[in-house]
C-alpha cells in the first residue's frame, strides 16, 4: 500500500450503505506541537561544501488548510573564495517559513509530517539566496524522519487496529486528512461486508464516534500494564471499561501477554480486578492504586504468593 499523501480539506464521500464503518481520529494542535518539538531542535547546522547555514529560533505559527506554518531564523556564511558571489561572507540572516503537511503511511506504521513548501519571508534586502531555503528545506526534511504511530502517541487500541488493517490488506477509503486550527483529523471507513472476520479489540475502535489524542478536555481513564518493575519495559494500554477475557490471545509488541506483567499503572478514578486464570477465574484482586511491583500484592490462604508475572484476565472499571 503505497504512502498516502494528505489534501487538507480533502473529505470523504458520503456513503449509503449501512455496512459502511467509519472511524475518525483527532489529534490536538498542542498533542502536535510538543510531538514536532523534540525534531525541529533549537540549532540545526547544514553543511554543504563551503556553505554553512545555522537554524534555530522554531516557531509553530498556525494551523491551516495548507498545513502547519513553521517559521525560523537563519544564519548564513559562506567559507572559501566569494569571487563572483554578492554575498557577505558572515552575518547574513533570513527568515524562512516551511509549510509542513501531515502523511500516513499505512505500510510501515508512520504517521509523520514533511515539508511541502517553503519561501524566504525577509531576505534583508539581498538576491540570489535561494541556496539557503533549499538547504534548510532538506536538513528540515530530514530532522523530521523517525516518526512514528508509536512517538505520535496513537493509542495501543488504535495501532492495533490500524496495523489490523493493513496486515490483512482490509478495503479501506482513506485514511484522509484535514489540517484545522485546533489540530488535525484522520478519516476513514471499511466495508464491514468484507469477509474477513474483525476481532473484537478492532472493532471497538470502529464502534466508537472518534478518537482524541492529546486534547485537554479528553484525559486518559485506564490502565497501563508493564512487563518490568517500575513500569519499565514493554507497556500495553486499555481505556476503562475493557474486559480482556485471556491475555494469551493478546499479541502486541511481539509480546504475549499472559502471565508477565509485573506494574500496573492506573490514570483517572478507576480500578481494575485481575485474575490468575483466563476468563476472570482463579485467584482476583482489586487494585485501586498503582502498583510499581506486583511481588508487593501478598495473597492469602492461596497457593500464589503474590500476582507478578500470574495475570491472565482483568476488568477495568470506574470506581
Amino acid at each position: 500500500m503505497a504512502v498516502l499523501s494528505l489534501l487538507a480539506g480533502f473529505s470523504i464521500p458520503q456513503r449509503s450503505s449501512a455496512d459502511a464503518r467509519t472511524f475518525r481520529i483527532s489529534i490536538h494542535r498542542d498533542h502536535i506541537i510538543k510531538v514536532l518539538q523534540p525534531y525541529l531542535k533549537e540549532s540545526i547546522v547544514v553543511d554543504a561544501g563551503e556553505h554553512r547555514v545555522r537554524v534555530h529560533s522554531f516557531r509553530i505559527e498556525e494551523f491551516t488548510r495548507e498545513g502547519i506554518r513553521v517559521s525560523c531564523t537563519a544564519d548564513a556564511s559562506f567559507h572559501g573564495n566569494s569571487t563572483g558571489m554578492n554575498l557577505p561572507l558572515n552575518g547574513l540572516s533570513v527568515r524562512l517559513v516551511i509549510v509542513l503537511m501531515p502523511f500516513i503511511d499505512m505500510e510501515n506504521a508512520l504517521f509523520g509530517v514533511r515539508p511541502v513548501r517553503s519561501w524566504v519571508a525577509d531576505t534583508g534586502g539581498l538576491s540570489g539566496i535561494g541556496w539557503i531555503r533549499t538547504l534548510i528545506e532538506r536538513k528540515v526534511r530530514s530532522a523530521l524522519t523517525g516518526m512514528n504511530l508509536y512517538t505520535c502517541g496513537f493509542p495501543p487500541d488504535v495501532v492495533r487496529a490500524l496495523e489490523y488493517l493493513q496486515r490483512n490488506r482490509v478495503d479501506l477509503s482513506g485514511p484522509f486528512i484535514a489540517v484545522h486550527p485546533e489540530g488535525v483529523d484522520l478519516t476513514g471507513s471499511i466495508d464491514s461486508s468484507h469477509k474477513l472476520p474483525i476481532p473484537e479489540n478492532v472493532a471497538a475502535f470502529f464502534d466508537r464516534s472518534s478518537v482524541e489524542i492529546g486534547s485537554k478536555e479528553a484525559a486518559f481513564e485506564g490502565v497501563d500494564f508493564f512487563v518490568n518493575y517500575n513500569y519499565g519495559g514493554a507497556g500495553a494500554r486499555w481505556k476503562v471499561g475493557r474486559n480482556v477475557h485471556n491475555l494469551a490471545k493478546i499479541n502486541y509488541l511481539g509480546l504475549n501477554w499472559n502471565d508477565c506483567i509485573s506494574s500496573i499503572k492506573l490514570s483517572g478514578d478507576v480500578e481494575v480486578t485481575v485474575y490468575e486464570y483466563p476468563n476472570f477465574r482463579g485467584v482476583g484482586v482489586v487494585i485501586k492504586r498503582s502498583v510499581p511491583d506486583l511481588r508487593n500484592i501478598a495473597l492469602e490462604d492461596s497457593n500464589t504468593v503474590n500476582m507478578d508475572d500470574k495475570i491472565s484476565s482483568f476488568q477495568i472499571r470506574r470506581r
